[in-house]
C-alpha cells in the first residue's frame, strides 16, 4: 500500500482544481459556481466531486475604513482556503506516514486580479503549512512553465496543448474524467473552459510531486 498522500493544488479565484492520489486511486475536486457544478450532481461514484464554501457574512460592529467589498473578498478566500484544508485532511488517516503537496507558483506576467490571486494563494499556503493534521508534511512550490513542460514538453504550452496531453494519457483515470465533462472532440479543446483545465493542470501537479518525490 502506497502511505504518502499526493495532492495537486491549481489555485485560483475562479475556479481551484485539486487532485488527490492515496491508495493507487485518483480524487478530483474543483471548487465553481457555474452551471457546470449546478447541472451535475457528481457524487464518490464519478470520483468527482464539486466543492462548496460556508456562506458568510461580515459583523456589522466591525468598523471598516477601507472598501468593505475588499474585506469580504478576503474572508470569501480564507473560508475557500479552509474548505481546501477540510477536503484534504479528510484524506488522512494512521495509515498515512506522509502528505507531499504540490502547487503553481505565480506566473509573473500575468494580468487581472493579481493582487485578489497573491492574497488567496499567501492565506492557503499558510493554511497548508498550520493547518494540516499531520506533521510529516513537505509542499512543492513550481513555476507554471515547469508543469507546462512536465505535461507537454514544452514550457510555454497553452491550455488546449494541456488537455490534449492529459487526454492522450489514454488511463482509466483520465478517459473517466474526460468522460464526465463529454469531451470527445477537438472543437471542445479549443474551447476548453473551468473547471476542466484547472483540473488537467491540478492533474500534471500532482503527477510531477508523484515522479519526483518517491
Amino acid at each position: 500500500m502506497n502511505k504518502k498522500l499526493y495532492i495537486g493544488i491549481d489555485a485560483s479565484i475562479k475556479c481551484t482544481g485539486i487532485t488527490i492520489f492515496k491508495d493507487n486511486n485518483y480524487y478530483f475536486y474543483y471548487y465553481n459556481s457555474d452551471k457546470v457544478a449546478k447541472i451535475r450532481k457528481l457524487t464518490e461514484d464519478n470520483f468527482l466531486y464539486n466543492f462548496d464554501i460556508e456562506n458568510f457574512r461580515i459583523d456589522n460592529k466591525l468598523k471598516i475604513i477601507e472598501d468593505k467589498k475588499d474585506f469580504s473578498d478576503t474572508i470569501y478566500y480564507s473560508e475557500k482556503a479552509d474548505s481546501i484544508i477540510k477536503i484534504i485532511n479528510s484524506y488522512i488517516d494512521t495509515n498515512t506516514e506522509e502528505i507531499i503537496i504540490g502547487l503553481e507558483g505565480y506566473a509573473l506576467g500575468g494580468m487581472g486580479m493579481i493582487f485578489n490571486i497573491a492574497e488567496f494563494c499567501g492565506l492557503l499556503k499558510e493554511k497548508l503549512y498550520s493547518k494540516i493534521n499531520h506533521k510529516n508534511k513537505t509542499i512543492y512550490i513550481f513555476k507554471p512553465t515547469n508543469i507546462k513542460k512536465f505535461a507537454t514538453g514544452k514550457g510555454n504550452s497553452k491550455k488546449p496543448q494541456m488537455l490534449k496531453a492529459f487526454r492522450e494519457i489514454n488511463s482509466d483515470t483520465t478517459n473517466k474524467l474526460l468522460d464526465i465533462f463529454n469531451i470527445n472532440n477537438d472543437e471542445y479543446i479549443k474551447n476548453i473552459k473551468s473547471p476542466v483545465e484547472d483540473l488537467v493542470d491540478s492533474y500534471f501537479i500532482c503527477k510531477k510531486i508523484m515522479v519526483s518525490y518517491k
